[in-house]
């Protein structure tokens, strides 16, 4: 979802893209990308004819939105870690003369206890902050090199054809929606056009370095995210409130993702020159579901 997104940000800037990726048919739908390579980070091989790449952005990783089992666990922190080993490893020996590595990571790092967390907040105790802390920390080794290290906390990415809209939008088309827990648990987010201009104002901006959470700067609650969605699809809100307990017997842990408060301070981020084009919620739901069916 991202990467054609950023894909054609970048192709806009007059950059030829080169993708990596296990699934080369993801990317048919965007015949513009002549440079699409498969890959396998397990193997940790990559292709010795592969040009060096000035800017490496790495977007790798298992898909959040699974049963966290044991096995889809060890794939969600084998694949950031493996994919992170292999690029950085391509630096540090110097294989490739990489003047930027720029690598996704998650506000996932932070803990549940309430509060507006700013990039200073130490991490949680949890998978999924295990797992951020682990993906972060592979990456280190680049600050002992000439390549400049800029990593992106994401929060929820919203974007017409997938994430939490994609799957949530049959839904509240078929059933209307309603409001996990309270309601009042807080939520930042990112619409999916905000985060590649986050991508290309690090590239242009060589004094940008270390970890910037990249939401937009108004957060929201999960209420009115949920009203909010479900009026620029044309639906009510049944349910202005749920019991959590359905959702943690049916999610486990991962219920902490629309259950806990997640806020999260962007004020770095915009202190280095960026604007948001979508700060709010309701500009960015409004354009994610501009003529969507309803």
């Amino acid at each position: 979802m991202i990467g054609k997104h950023l894909a054609s940000e970048l192709e806009s800037r007059g950059a030829e893209v080169f993708i990596l990726s296990r699934s080369k048919e993801k990317f048919s739908t965007h015949p513009n990308i002549p440079h699409i390579v498969s890959w396998k980070p397990e193997s940790q091989v990559i292709l010795s004819n592969f040009p060096s790449p000035d800017v490496i952005i790495n977007l790798a990783g298992h898909n959040l939105d699974c049963r966290w089992t044991t096995s889809n666990r060890k794939k969600i922190l084998d694949s950031r870690i493996q994919s992170t080993s292999l690029l950085v490893s391509q630096i540090t020996s110097r294989k490739w003369n990489t003047s930027l590595y720029i690598g996704a990571s998650a506000t996932g790092y932070y803990s549940s206890v309430f509060g507006v967390k700013t990039e200073e907040d130490a991490s949680g105790d949890g998978f999924l902050s295990e797992v951020v802390k682990k993906w972060e920390a592979e990456s280190e080794s680049l600050e002992k090199t000439t390549c400049r290290r800029v990593l992106l906390r994401f929060p929820a990415v919203l974007a017409a054809e997938g994430g939490v809209v994609g799957k949530l939008k049959p839904l509240v088309k078929w059933l209307g929606g309603f409001v996990p827990g309270s309601g009042k648990q807080r939520m930042s987010f990112v619409h999916v056009d905000d985060l590649c201009r986050i991508i290309s104002h690090v590239i242009d901006h060589p004094e940008m370095k270390g970890i910037f959470n990249a939401n937009a700067p108004l957060i929201t609650d999960q209420r009115t995210f949920t009203e909010t969605f479900a009026k620029e699809m044309g639906k009510k809100v049944l349910m202005k409130s749920s019991p959590t307990f359905p959702l943690k017997m049916l999610l486990g842990e991962r219920s902490g993702l629309v259950l806990d408060d997640q806020a999260y301070d962007s004020s770095k981020l915009r202190k280095t020159g960026f604007r948001f084009k979508f700060p709010d919620i309701q500009s960015a739901m409004q354009n994610v579901l501009t003529n969507e069916d309803k």
